[in-house]
């Protein structure tokens, strides 16, 4: 037997005042559709990866970042070493632009 999950109402066209007078009210998990479309950042992802990559790199100002880096071969699987004496990445520093490079 198996219970069927709960509906979750859609909204569209959600502001301020209707976010917090309709939909807080209820208490509710909501999916607000459409809610940042316009957003600079959700707009140059819908161009490309190239564009929001440029958008992001807008904001750098050279400050480090941490970030991790692994091979290829660790298929995004950032995780221990099969040895689990490390692991299969490297710790270091870099700025967005280089990362996003």
């Amino acid at each position: 037997m198996t219970n069927a999950l709960p509906v979750i109402k859609e909204w569209t066209r959600v502001d301020f005042n209707r976010f917090h007078n309709e939909i807080v009210p209820l208490g509710k998990p909501a999916v607000l559709r459409s809610l940042v479309s316009e957003w600079p950042m959700v707009k140059a992802a819908k161009e490309s990866s190239a564009k929001s990559a440029a958008y992001l790199k807008s904001f750098d100002n050279n400050a480090p970042l941490y970030t991790i880096v692994g091979e290829p071969t660790i298929n995004r699987r950032f995780f221990y070493r099969d040895d689990l004496q490390g692991v299969n990445f490297q710790r270091t520093q870099a700025t967005l632009t280089t990362v996003l490079d």
